[in-house]
């Protein structure tokens, strides 16, 4: 049977995936060819491996009982996503 997961599980999951998905498209664009997302998981001034990087230390840093600061962080999480879908960004990278 599969795990059952908590709404606030499956938001961070839907989130996460969000994140990687246009930091794909943002590498994708910056390079204008097309990357397995495994290698992009590996080359260190790639978006994906900035994101990925990133969001598990952002985890990290927070208790999983702490619904409070975690309900915050995926606000935070979306709102940086919206700016990451602006025409005008084009990668992410922490520099």
């Amino acid at each position: 049977m599969p795990p059952k997961f908590s709404g606030i599980q499956k938001e961070v999951f839907g989130l996460y995936r969000t994140i990687l998905r246009e930091a794909r498209k943002k590498d994708h664009l910056a390079n204008n060819n097309a990357q397995s997302l495994l290698s992009l998981w590996s080359q260190s001034e790639s978006s994906v491996y900035y994101a990925r990087k990133e969001f598990r230390h952002q985890a990290h840093k927070v208790p999983r009982n702490d619904f409070r600061t975690i309900e915050h962080k995926i606000r935070h999480g979306y709102k940086q996503v919206k700016l990451l879908k602006m025409p005008g960004v084009k990668l992410v990278s922490g520099a």
